[in-house]
């Protein structure tokens, strides 16, 4: 779809813009066997195997003979769940299988023969030839490898427990009678909902598609002033590059290798390849689009307007967009989102840093179409005015017109400048 056919800018009170043409919505999938609270139980039941404590447990280094040599304080797995859960979606590799195989070759950590705790390698990969030999930097690392190494045998038919022994060289090369055995009663044990499958290890993990369209910005950035109509940044996503202007103008928290321009969008999408965020004691799997050019105070009002496909998410998905403090800590936010309420209806939220919602309305999506989310930065104030639309630019309801509305978002009490951002995904965790 070219430029022209996808929209048309017109001057309206306030800046308001039209969205001309109309694209089909489509509704995400909540496949099995995802459990959306795996991250906390891999956590809690590595922290009850480990006797984990302030993250720290005691772990025995032997001799080649078995014997006992030393006893050690190392840092726990346990706190690693996002970890696990990041790699299995990825590499579509069940987490738990990671976990169980930890369980088998190390005790989880706290049992220690062939390798040195040092090294991180409670999984026994012996990728430098020897386990001495073949270190990671961190849990992390060594997850993230064995989940990567382990799909290439997936994806050659070794798609069950049982049959990683089969494999050429098999996983456990010698004393390995009860490994089968035991591996998969450490992937059962990990109590999940639905439980994972021995003899499936793919992890089909939450699937989100959502469809940024164009994001515009009038007013502040590059030294424009305050708003006039007249645009001063605008991506319609349409030249199918990220790293040509005006796309390369945006940061990817997830990477540029896991995002994707096609089909005259933005994509916000689990399978290029999700990152894994925390805000306010929560965990999500995500992507997020942050526009380069900051929004400056008392460089003029600014107003953002976004376009995303009218998509239906699925339980705990969202799309949005929003502003926040410049600098990598998290300290003062606004968004606008579409997610689902407790009852399964779609629902415009407006939020800040804290999770607090601001605003909140009832919203009846197009069946086709988009629907498009308006910040207006009033930088003397000090305030961010949200707004959003369902007729495709002609009327936008007001955050103070919500059915429910606490406040206006806040930016500037932080730090003097501020970016927008747009993202999409899934909360994962409690």
């Amino acid at each position: 779809m070219n430029r022209l056919a996808k929209m048309r800018l017109v001057g309206a009170g306030g800046g308001a813009w039209t969205m001309l043409a109309l694209l089909t919505g489509t509704m995400p999938v909540f496949p099995a066997p995802f459990d959306p609270e795996l991250l906390t139980i891999i956590d809690s039941y590595l922290t009850q195997k480990e006797n984990c404590v302030a993250a720290r447990m005691l772990a025995v280094i032997k001799d080649a003979g078995g014997k006992v040599i030393q006893t050690v304080s190392i840092p726990c797995m346990a706190g690693n769940g996002a970890a696990f859960f990041q790699s299995g979606a990825k590499w579509n590799l069940d987490p738990r299988l990671i976990v169980a195989i930890a369980g088998q070759e190390s005790s989880f950590g706290t049992d220690w023969q062939a390798c040195p705790p040092s090294g991180f390698n409670a999984w026994s990969w012996f990728w430098g030839g020897s386990c001495p030999n073949s270190p990671f930097a961190s849990y992390a690392d060594g997850i993230e490898t064995v989940t990567k190494y382990l799909r290439k045998w997936v994806d050659k038919g070794y798609t069950s427990v049982a049959s990683l022994q089969s494999h050429k060289p098999p996983y456990c090369a010698s004393g390995c009678g009860d490994w089968t055995k035991n591996v998969t009663t450490f992937y059962t044990q990990i109590p999940t909902s639905p439980a994972g499958d021995p003899s499936d290890l793919n992890f089909p993990a939450p699937v989100f598609d959502f469809a940024l369209g164009f994001l515009a910005v009038d007013g502040n950035i590059r030294g424009s002033g305050n708003t006039d109509n007249v645009l001063d940044f605008f991506d319609d996503f349409d030249d199918g590059s990220l790293t040509a202007f005006p796309t390369s103008a945006f940061s990817f928290a997830q990477g540029l290798a896991q995002t994707t321009e096609s089909g005259g969008f933005l994509r916000f999408r689990s399978a290029d390849g999700a990152r894994v965020g925390m805000r306010f004691g929560q965990t999500f799997l995500e992507d997020i689009a942050t526009l380069n050019f900051p929004i400056t105070k008392g460089s003029g009002t600014s107003e953002a307007i976004a376009s995303f496909r009218a998509d239906i998410p699925a339980p705990r998905q969202f799309y949005a967009i929003g502003t926040r403090n410049s600098g990598p800590t998290l300290l003062e936010s606004v968004a606008i989102s579409v997610s689902l309420d407790s009852n399964g209806a779609p629902r415009v939220r407006v939020n800040d840093q804290t999770g607090t919602t601001l605003a909140s309305d009832p919203v009846a999506l197009p069946s086709s179409g988009f629907i498009l989310f308006r910040l207006f930065v009033n930088d003397a104030a000090n305030q961010v005015i949200v707004s959003y639309s369902i007729d495709n630019g002609a009327t936008y309801k007001p955050a103070n017109s919500f059915k429910f509305f606490l406040r206006h978002g806040t930016i500037f009490n932080a730090t003097s400048t501020a970016h927008f951002f747009a993202q999409g995904g899934e909360r994962v965790g409690p």
